[in-house]
């Protein structure tokens, strides 16, 4: 039996387990779980991470009865791979979800396609479905469709609002609705991804003036030259090219603060309608990203074309049922984990190819056991070989194709400012090795797909307004 056989006929056995405190009963329904996924999110820009300001009152009173990653990372920079990883726990190079493909603007080129999630593919929401869960889908990024093969174990697949930037009350509106109608005596799991902090930044005027002045987005100054000239094109929906507030670095990282703030205000107003059901009191709540966002931290902006800390380390807060005080949690964490987590706090057992961990004694209180893993990251937009390898000091960033290499202390260095490959040879080399050895153990274990999905004129023209129209360069 191949692996991605065995993933799905896995899936496809899923029953419910025990589990010891209030899942033990198998009387006891097993929680609801909501996943909140807010596209683009940087984990820096948020108040319960330290950010000085007024972004996120909401998902700060929050976080003071969940539990805090404070460093959880995506698989990927952006978001058609780092999703996929998240639903299947398998990292990019065994799914291969993570093909770009190139111009979609001016229609020079017809028949445009891009890589699928396959139906082999063992996902979350199937896995749910079979241990006895209703599952619906709110989704307003367009990578995240039924013909990307994001739908598969979904009951009900809401993408109404896809392509849209500002539209979280919307969407919000829907899942409130949806939740009301679910019988109460079946979990539910619920899927939503916002698009409100992703460019163009089109945050209301009050919530950019709200921040404008926050510590938090860094010392004011002039945009040089070469950072002005590499903005990308569709961030200037939000700003007028001409004006001299395009020049300053603090208009555009309040700009996307302000998306932030008032994603935050929405959410708040959805916890605060349903704080009285059963539905969420008793849920597992997760809250997270599918990537970061860079803002001129490396002269670039945008995201997809590096493999720094501003893309790939993303917020993670997730609330057990019964959890009155916060816990902070250091341990270098991923988003494949989250699929075991989340089945195991189910009842279910995961498929036996996930590549992540459960959480659920991190989420506990104690410790993890077994081998520290490092993080891995890739699938950079073009650049298929290009990857990163995390440990709980240095990242390690290597073109496998060209053999360039970087190097960073994230502890005395977590802006990522200074190359250590050529001080730290010994630690480069190690980081190499223990890198290959993982790419080697992955490409063992086998590979799904491929599948690709044709882009349509309707798909082109969303992915032009968020950006996705570009030659590939960075």
């Amino acid at each position: 039996m191949s692996g991605s056989t065995a993933l799905r006929a896995s899936a496809l056995l899923v029953v419910f387990a025990a589990l010891g405190g209030a899942l033990a009963s198998p009387c006891v329904r097993p929680p609801s779980i909501l996943l909140i996924v807010v596209d683009t999110l940087r984990a820096d820009y948020l108040e319960p991470y330290g950010y000085r300001g007024h972004t996120s009152r909401h998902l700060a009173r929050f976080a003071r009865h969940a539990t805090l990653f404070s460093n959880a990372y995506s698989q990927a920079p952006w978001t058609k791979p780092s999703i996929a990883s998240l639903f299947t726990s398998l990292h990019p190079v065994r799914h291969r979800v993570r093909r770009h493909d190139g111009n979609f603007a001016g229609g020079e080129r017809e028949n445009l396609w891009s890589d699928a999630l396959p139906p082999e593919a063992c996902t979350l929401a199937e896995a749910l479905r079979t241990a006895g869960y209703d599952t619906g889908a709110f989704v307003a990024n367009p990578w995240i469709g039924r013909r990307h093969g994001f739908a598969q174990g979904f009951d009900h697949f809401d993408d109404e609002t896809v392509g849209n930037q500002v539209d979280a009350a919307s969407l919000l509106e829907r899942m409130s609705q949806w939740l009301e109608a679910r019988a109460p005596e079946r979990p539910v799991f619920l899927y939503a991804q916002f698009m409100d902090v992703h460019g163009p930044y089109a945050a209301p005027p009050r919530d950019v003036a709200t921040v404008a002045d926050d510590p938090g987005l860094g010392p004011h100054r002039a945009l040089s030259g070469e950072e002005f000239r590499r903005i990308r094109p569709y961030l200037f929906a939000a700003v007028d090219h001409e004006s001299p507030e395009a020049h300053e670095l603090n208009t555009w990282r309040a700009l996307y603060a302000g998306g932030i703030r008032a994603f935050d205000e929405r959410l708040g107003a959805f916890f605060a309608r349903h704080a009285h059901s059963g539905r969420l009191r008793d849920a597992v709540v997760v809250i997270t990203s599918d990537h970061g966002e860079e803002l001129a931290d490396h002269g670039g902006w945008d995201h997809g074309y590096q493999l720094y800390e501003d893309q790939i380390r993303v917020p993670l807060l997730v609330r057990i049922p019964g959890q009155s005080a916060p816990r902070r949690v250091d341990t270098l964490v991923s988003l494949v984990d989250l699929m075991p987590t989340l089945l195991e706090l189910a009842g279910a057992p995961p498929p036996d190819d996930v590549e992540g961990r459960s959480l659920v004694p991190l989420l506990r209180g104690s410790p993890r056991t077994g081998r520290a893993r490092p993080v891995l990251a890739s699938a950079v937009k073009w650049k298929p070989e290009v990857h990163a390898i995390r440990d709980d000091r240095y990242k390690l960033v290597v073109d496998r194709h060209s053999g360039q290499a970087r190097l960073f202390d994230l502890i005395a260095d977590p802006h990522e400012n200074r190359d250590l490959v050529h001080e730290r040879p010994d630690v480069a080399r190690g980081l190499r090795a223990r890198l290959e050895a993982e790419l080697t153990l992955l490409a063992a274990r086998g590979t799904l797909g491929p599948v690709r999905a044709e882009i349509g004129d309707d798909l082109r023209e969303k992915l032009d307004a968020l950006g996705y129209a570009t030659d590939g360069t960075s």
